[in-house]
């Protein structure tokens, strides 16, 4: 798989992701929809081939088009099912395994929770250092991303090139918020469900969603916790 640069949207990989996330949202029936009727207003071949959806704005014949049938509810819902398929208990069945192989539905308008969980995991996707500062920016500026404007893309686990990075399986991150979804009542650092004396566990007292069953186990876990450690109101 070629690549010509270390930037967002300068291999194959990336525009193999790009196919696949159009696809997934409907734009591959769109464009077929608007091409059949195209050549039966008897378009020319130039002018039926000319139409092209797909969410890489730069080849897209109408972004406008093509954003507003993303911000019509399709791309919360695919955001949606990714996050679920993503935070959900690893089981190691064979569906769930090939799950993880499919590419990160994350572009056009964003959810505020979307956004947020992006600067809490965009580090792990596996990219390289060019696109790495380019995702930085985009999130935390400055002149970074607007919703509602150019696409947002982040690249599938293994990114550009193969790099060998975390996936989505072994990623730290992903793994500490999948245990607060999946197993909010055990210790973050060892999963007991109380502390030694039999009491409960004590509550993070600055993001209220993660407990502890005693000063070592936090201490022990917040190398990784204070990367999703966000008080209420911040991660809202």
């Amino acid at each position: 798989m070629g690549a010509w640069g270390y930037c967002l949207f300068q291999s194959d990989h990336d525009f193999d992701m790009l196919g696949e996330m159009s696809h997934e949202a409907g734009l591959t029936k769109l464009e077929e929809d608007a091409q059949a009727r195209a050549k039966a207003e008897g378009k020319s071949d130039k002018e039926v081939n000319s139409i092209c959806y797909t969410i890489y704005g730069n080849d897209c014949s109408d972004p406008e088009l093509v954003r507003k049938h993303l911000d019509s509810g399709v791309l919360v819902d695919m955001i949606a099912k990714k996050e679920s398929k993503m935070l959900s208990k690893l089981t190691g069945s064979l569906d769930q395994r090939l799950d993880y192989l499919a590419r990160d539905p994350y572009y056009a308008y964003l959810p505020d929770a979307c956004v947020s969980m992006l600067k809490k995991v965009y580090i792990e996707g596996g990219l390289m250092p060019d696109a790495q500062r380019q995702m930085r920016r985009a999130l935390f500026g400055p002149g970074g991303y607007k919703n509602g404007f150019r696409s947002l893309n982040v690249l599938s686990p293994g990114g550009l090139f193969e790099t060998g990075m975390t996936t989505s399986t072994t990623s730290l991150i992903l793994k500490e918020l999948r245990a607060q979804l999946n197993e909010p009542d055990a210790c973050g650092g060892c999963g007991a469900e109380h502390r030694a004396d039999g009491k409960a566990l004590f509550m993070c007292s600055k993001c209220h969603n993660r407990k502890y069953c005693s000063i070592e186990c936090q201490k022990k876990s917040w190398k990784v916790h204070r990367k999703v450690c966000v008080p209420p109101k911040a991660s809202a």
